[in-house]
């Protein structure tokens, strides 16, 4: 019996999706967690086998011993009835969610219900929070409601690429951070379409670093000036590119170019998709830091940290509305878009944007 009650439980919502496939399985294979007991909920009718073929078919055979797999819609059924018997009081229950903005709201009001009834939930939810700085607020108020705050942490692989772990506050005036890209949509199309280059990268990513790296994020962003935004999409717009593989004319930038600057600062955002290769980089006061060396994967150290509930590394919810107010007002400022060619050479690319390499 006291083994039983050492086990830690992790309920995994979005488990059939690319990111869990992917890089989830992966990282709680690589966490080396003990006592792990895995429930990957899905509204597919798979069997544990055909979960485990799914999702961890190359996983070594003690950890798919892990993994169970429950056939279940995310409605008060599935809580109340299902899941309900396969929480356990006395301990902490953690769940891990990869879903669509529009779902986390359905999820935060039956974790609501589970705490009242007495259970210790802990919940890891992958950004994007919300789809928009409204959709942002609207969660936040749930979240405030129903005094879920300290149970939440908000999941970003970015911080965990090792150079950026180790980053702390500093004092600096200039700040560039670069990511080119070599892939293209890789079937994200559906997604992509809705947040852009603006979107995947300056919001869920940049602007995470930017806030582990300054004391007071509210204070600097207070009023800000927009002094360079440039929006681009490989392809011709008609039918090469990335409208060829969404299968549709589109507006939406996979490349950006942004300047912003504070009273006391000036950022340089340079992202995109569908370059010969990939770049990736920080210049703090012209001294950079390369993000393409990694000692491990990002998964396994958020795993850690999750059930560890280290929180240090995770971008805040406040921080996560603040990124929406930002990139609310960006989004105002119109920038027509260019088309560049796939495969362009991305160093050519970034020096004729001014930008070493």
């Amino acid at each position: 019996m006291g083994e039983r009650m050492r086990t830690k439980k992790l309920f995994i919502f979005g488990s059939t999706g690319d990111l869990v496939r992917h890089k989830v399985m992966k990282g709680l294979e690589g966490a080396g967690i003990k006592d792990l007991e895995i429930f990957a909920i899905g509204r597919r009718n798979l069997s544990r086998e055909q979960y485990i073929e799914l999702a961890c078919v190359d996983c070594v055979e003690n950890f798919k011993q892990k993994i169970n797999y429950i056939n279940c819609e995310l409605n008060e059924e599935c809580f109340l009835k299902t899941l309900i018997s396969l929480l356990k009081k006395d301990e902490i229950n953690f769940f891990y969610a990869a879903l669509p903005p529009a779902l986390l709201k359905y999820l935060l009001k039956y974790i609501a219900i589970l705490k009242k009834k007495g259970y210790k939930i802990k919940i890891l939810m992958e950004k994007p929070f919300g789809e928009n700085l409204k959709d942002a607020l609207k969660l936040n108020t749930i979240i405030e409601k129903n005094k879920l705050k300290d149970d939440i942490l908000i999941s970003d692989h970015y911080m965990y690429k090792t150079p950026i772990k180790r980053l702390k506050p500093i004092e600096f005036k200039e700040i560039r951070m670069v990511a080119l890209e070599n892939a293209g949509l890789e079937g994200r199309t559906e997604y992509y379409e809705t947040v852009g280059a603006l979107g995947d990268m300056v919001q869920n990513h940049f602007l995470n670093v930017v806030f582990k790296l300054i004391t007071k994020p509210k204070d600097e962003f207070k009023n800000f000036k927009i002094t360079k935004y440039e929006r681009g999409q490989y392809g011709d717009g008609k039918n090469k590119g990335y409208v060829k593989e969404l299968g549709k004319e589109s507006d939406t930038e996979t490349f950006v170019h942004l300047v912003i600057k504070t009273k006391k600062r000036r950022y340089e955002f340079i992202t995109g998709k569908a370059f010969d290769k990939k770049i990736s980089f920080i210049d703090i006061d012209n001294k950079r830091i390369d993000l393409l060396k990694l000692k491990e994967p990002e998964y396994i150290g958020i795993f850690k940290d999750f059930f560890a509930l280290k929180k240090d590394n995770f971008p805040t919810i406040e921080n996560s509305i603040l990124a929406w107010r930002i990139i609310s007002k960006i989004k105002k400022k119109k920038a027509k878009l260019f088309y560049y060619d796939e495969d362009s050479s991305a160093e050519e690319f970034l020096r004729s944007h001014g930008i070493n390499v």
